[in-house]
């Protein structure tokens, strides 16, 4: 909604989130409210230049397809047959993301995000592990692009290594926070049927992957 005005409809996502740019009815917004509730999106026109997120159905991308994608940019053996045009896109992406040894920080729009490589459910899990560690929703997921950003991540990230989360933990967070869990499942039409403490295990269960997070981090139990 914009000035009380329908302008249309998008899947109610974890990635769904005040302050990003998404691409609605041919013009780019920023979302600045969310009723949970009545299921309503509020925006106003986008001026600040930064690229939108082009929000689908919510569907999950596994870890398999993920870490392949890496490593055809990893390794040139796989680029042979392709034309020199192909050859040279992957060769700038290759050199763009793939910098470092553990951790691809990535320089976007003047901030520093991290390139995952990982599934859908990982990534959502490394942002909530991330947005847990000081309660506030800080950290952003742009799951198409395997990327999340927010302030300090290079630092955050490491204390969430050191916090080293549990599931019980998440259970708790997730408790407090229902409309986190009703985010996740606003695409179940059963959802309403089920207790809190029944969304929240299956949100843990189903929407995020604990400890493919952790082998992800290098996190010691």
């Amino acid at each position: 909604y914009s000035s009380q005005n329908k302008i249309g409809e998008i899947p109610l996502t974890p990635g769904v989130q005040v302050g990003v740019n998404i691409f609605l009815s041919a013009q780019v917004w920023k979302i600045i409210g969310i009723e949970l509730k009545s299921k309503k999106i509020y925006v106003n026109r986008a001026v600040d230049g930064n690229p939108p997120m082009f929000l689908g159905d919510g569907g999950n991308i596994t870890n398999e397809i993920r870490n392949r994608m890496k490593s055809i940019l990893e390794d040139e053996n796989y680029w042979i047959g392709y034309n020199e045009n192909i050859k040279e896109v992957l060769g700038k992406l290759s050199k763009e993301n793939l910098k470092y040894e553990k951790f691809q920080w990535v320089e976007k729009n003047d901030k520093v995000g991290l390139r995952t490589f990982q599934g859908t459910k990982i990534n959502r899990t490394l942002q909530l592990l991330l947005n847990m560690l000081y309660n506030e929703i800080n950290y952003k997921l742009d799951d198409r692009e395997t990327f999340i950003s927010g302030p300090n991540i290079r630092e955050d990230i490491n204390k969430v290594i050191e916090r080293n989360f549990t599931k019980y933990e998440i259970f708790l967070y997730l408790k407090d926070n229902p409309e986190i869990v009703e985010l996740y499942l606003s695409s179940n039409k059963y959802r309403m049927l089920l207790p809190d403490n029944l969304k929240i295990k299956y949100v843990i269960n189903n929407k995020l992957n604990l400890e493919g997070a952790k082998t992800y981090l290098g996190c010691r139990d």
